[in-house]
């Protein structure tokens, strides 16, 4: 098998997907892949219909024009053969034979000879071999597409071939005998199968009349021009039936004459329909003529460069040419050496068989594109196959792609435009739902999209800005400076503040949405107006609490070390007993306080001497962020609120149930929750969240506050009516630095506490206790504890003195209540400012928190965050 001739390629940028090419191919030549159509060398016969119906002009035939230019261009003795359609192509103006005859040699041709001697030389061996009669029908051999159909498609015809050379190739051979071996010969033509015949002789080109026409304007230099009244007139020339072969049936009209036969022994075949239609007829033995002349197109004048004019203005134009304008100044024709010529070929199978599927995978094929029964085949055509069988064929046979269906794709493309829709629809919503201001930017600068909140931000309508440039809200001060145009400069993530016309200030970033190559396609810009990021700022202190929250448990008590009562001063021993007298009644217990002081241990204590409580369920009020403590506190039912467990969840106050319910830092509890609240105490009920049924509970409550709530209730901020319900037993503990007797006590326990844990033995050097007994403590109790971790944790062992411990502890503060300088009388508001204000620059420096402010100062985190705006902003 010879290898394929690669004729014609396919520019890929021009191919869309057509098919007109597929639909045109007689020999379905042509194989779908990606979206392009690729003609396949093994089973393309080169009959040019893919490049004569391709309105994009993506089929391209091999040219040799170049290499023709070169050869004349570099002085050779090159020999033109044109063929004896070529009165048929037109040009502008009137183009003769003595016009095409003074071209070819102005552009440098040596010689011109007409291919209708080739003709006339396989005449005469076609007379002499239909002289007897064949035992098989013969087939012409003269045009190269059929014999291509025959050798590739149609191999049991292949010996039905006639042995004899084409006329262009009898020509080819001739030449080659009068000029001499190295004389380099250029074929014209309308066949673009001529070029695959002359495939691989290396001294031979085949033009198109088109694309010799090109080379109207080439000149060689004078020397090489050949001088036409100096052209020897040729007496033999072609005959009149010779120069008429490019007419249909003219191989037949020249041979017949000389013979006596039926009209049924003689056929001619010309067009490619009535081509497949006899080859079927004889494979089928309905007929057996003697001999069939046989040319794919209808005739040579309607080659594939000749196919665009009108049929019979072109054959009237060969029939002129014949009676009016006989050649005579043309290379010589002679009969001398012909004896010495060799026109007899011979032709081979080229036959590539195809897989066939079965009846099961064409359906699984048919099956892709939503074809499960006959009714569901359309067979309209448009993916170039005449019927949807035929298409999942060329599919399996990997000719076809399964998307090349027309019905399919149009319902693959509104079922992608439906989503394209919806997917934009949703886009769209999360856009304009978006908290920030967002703006989309080509790479011109102009806005192709824009949210709700952008507009707002600007104070303008979508009519406004849309399709605006950047450039000119900056020139007009609606937006400036333009971070959009920045982007575009620099190709870069850009942040800064912008200004609007409206004197909103923004904080905005612009990121650019680069290409391949680097360059920005387009910039999307986000921005927030900068007041509404300080009040998010402000809330910091809420998410904060939301983190703590989330990472922790809040019945979890984190003060392990100061589960142990010691109470050495006289006040203490006082509170523990009031505790264990109340322990065992329902009445509220209020215990109040500076942070640190024991409050919890209180409770806790409390609850422990009651004997009919069980559950102690803490609740700190201060760390659970606001928009989680009434589900919290009262639980809620199964799809109460989005985000809720499935099943809903039980509240803290109703898992106090039959136990004690200690509500710490009541004083941050907001006013709604407040009232609830009371609204339990007073009911003995509660109801969850998304709940219909008021469910019973029982449960000791105790708070503790280091808040004044009288002076909140004075100023609004705490309910009067559930602070009264809450104050049936007040408890104040006092701060450490009242109760001194404790002092040494608590540093005992918690430096044993903290060398057992740790594995330690430090003590603490004598002429410390007076310097911990003067220090004012104001983390209390707490502040001991940590302080005693700290010194263990550190220490290396052995004695700890005053040195070592003034690490840890601001001995600046001893006696700290007596040691406020007052110079003169200032206002007494002005009097605390300015001692808060050195406290919490005290407390900056040690504290690395605002936690560990508040820790220091003996209020909460929100205080502190208060204060130091109100200082320092």
């Amino acid at each position: 098998m010879a290898d394929p001739v690669n004729l014609i390629r396919t520019i890929e940028d021009r191919c869309h997907e057509c098919y007109a090419c597929v639909r045109n191919c007689p020999a379905k030549a042509v194989r779908v892949k990606d979206g392009q159509a690729e003609v396949l060398g093994d089973r393309c016969i080169h009959c040019g219909n893919c490049v004569r119906v391709c309105s994009q002009g993506a089929k391209k035939v091999r040219d040799e024009t170049a290499e023709v230019r070169k050869l004349l261009a570099a002085g050779e003795r090159v020999i033109a053969g044109i063929a004896p359609s070529f009165p048929s192509y037109e040009v502008e103006g009137v183009f003769t034979a003595d016009d095409w005859i003074a071209m070819l040699y102005s552009i440098g041709f040596a010689e011109v000879y007409e291919v209708a001697w080739g003709a006339q030389l396989i005449i005469e061996e076609y007379s002499k071999l239909l002289k007897t009669k064949a035992d098989k029908p013969l087939i012409s051999s003269a045009c190269p597409v059929i014999v291509n159909l025959i050798q590739k498609h149609y191999p049991q015809l292949v010996e039905n071939l006639v042995p004899i050379v084409s006329p262009m190739m009898a020509l080819y051979r001739y030449i080659k005998l009068i000029e001499g071996p190295d004389a380099k010969v250029v074929m014209i033509g309308p066949c673009l199968a001529k070029k695959g015949e002359f495939n691989d002789l290396k001294d031979c080109f085949v033009l198109t009349f088109s694309e010799i026409n090109s080379l109207k304007g080439f000149k060689v230099p004078e020397s090489k021009e050949k001088d036409l009244d100096t052209a020897v007139s040729r007496v033999i020339q072609p005959t009149d039936e010779a120069r008429a072969l490019p007419l249909a049936g003219g191989l037949l009209t020249a041979v017949s004459s000389n013979y006596d036969r039926s009209i049924n022994s003689f056929l001619k075949v010309e067009g490619s329909q009535k081509v497949f239609e006899l080859f079927n007829s004889l494979l089928d033995k309905e007929i057996s003529p003697e001999f069939v002349d046989i040319l794919f197109c209808d005739g040579c004048i309607n080659g594939v460069d000749l196919a665009q004019g009108n049929y019979f203005k072109k054959e009237r134009a060969v029939d002129d040419y014949i009676n009016n304008q006989a050649l005579d100044r043309t290379g010589v024709y002679s009969w001398d050496k012909i004896g010495l010529l060799d026109l007899s070929t011979s032709f081979q199978i080229d036959y590539k068989e195809l897989d066939q599927p079965l009846e099961k995978e064409i359906w699984r094929i048919l099956a892709q594109t939503g074809k499960y029964d006959e009714s569901d085949l359309l067979d309209c055509g448009a993916c170039g196959y005449s019927s949807c069988r035929e298409k999942a064929v060329a599919v399996y046979q990997g000719l076809a792609e399964v998307e090349m269906c027309l019905p399919y794709l149009l319902s693959e493309k509104r079922t992608e435009i439906k989503r394209v829709q919806e997917l934009n629809r949703e886009l769209d919503t999360l856009i304009n739902t978006s908290y920030d201001g967002m703006i989309m930017v080509n790479k011109k600068g102009e806005i192709e999209r824009v949210n709700e909140a952008y507009l707002s931000l600007l104070g303008l309508s979508k009519e406004e800005i849309l399709h605006k440039n950047v450039l000119q809200l900056e020139e007009e001060r609606y937006i400036y400076p333009s971070v959009s145009r920045l982007c575009l400069r620099e190709k870069r993530e850009i942040t800064l503040i912008q200004n609007t016309k409206n004197g909103q200030r923004l904080l905005t970033t612009g990121s650019p949405l680069l290409d391949n190559a680097g360059d920005v396609l387009h910039v999307v810009a986000n921005t927030r107006n900068l007041s509404e990021l300080n009040k998010l700022n402000e809330s910091s202190n809420e998410k904060e609490k939301l983190r703590e929250y989330l990472q922790g448990d809040i019945n979890h008590d984190n003060d392990d070390n100061l589960g142990h009562i010691i109470a050495n001063s006289v006040i203490m021993e006082n509170i523990l007993n009031l505790a264990r007298k109340i322990s065992n009644t329902d009445s509220s217990v209020l215990l109040m306080g500076e942070s640190g002081v024991g409050k919890e241990v209180i409770a806790r204590y409390i609850h422990e001497q009651s004997q009919a409580r069980d559950v102690l369920v803490k609740i700190n009020c201060a760390a659970i962020p606001e928009s989680l403590l009434e589900s919290e506190l009262f639980g809620y039912e199964t799809g109460a609120f989005s985000g809720a467990k499935r099943e809903g969840k039980q509240g803290l106050i109703e898992k106090a149930d039959g136990g004690t319910l200690f509500l710490d830092e009541i004083g941050e509890m907001p006013l709604n929750m407040q009232a609830k609240l009371l609204q339990v105490l007073q009911e003995h009920s509660l109801t969850r969240i998304g709940g219909i049924e008021a469910i019973k509970v029982d449960f000791r409550l105790i708070t503790a506050t280091n808040k004044n709530l009288k002076e909140m209730v004075e100023k609004n901020c705490f309910r009067e009516d559930l602070y009264y319900r809450l104050n049936v037993v007040p408890i104040t503990i006092p701060p450490l630095r009242k109760r001194p007797e404790d002092i040494l006590a608590l540093v005992r326990y918690f430096l044993n506490l903290f060398n057992n844990k740790y594995g330690k033995d430090i003590k603490l050097n004598d002429d410390l206790s007076e310097l911990l007994l003067d220090y004012d403590w104001p983390g209390n109790v707490r502040e001991v504890a940590n302080l005693l971790e700290r010194v263990v944790v550190t220490a290396d062992g052995g004695l700890i003195d005053k040195d070592f411990l003034e690490r840890f502890i601001e001995f600046e503060r001893i006696n700290s209540d007596t040691e406020v300088e007052i110079k003169g009388i200032i206002p007494l508001q002005d009097a605390v400012s300015q001692l808060e204000k050195k406290l919490l620059i005290l407390a900056r420096e040690k504290g690395k928190t605002t936690y560990d402010m508040a820790e220091m100062l003996g209020v909460n985190q929100s205080t502190i965050v208060r204060k130091l705006k109100k200082y320092f902003s």
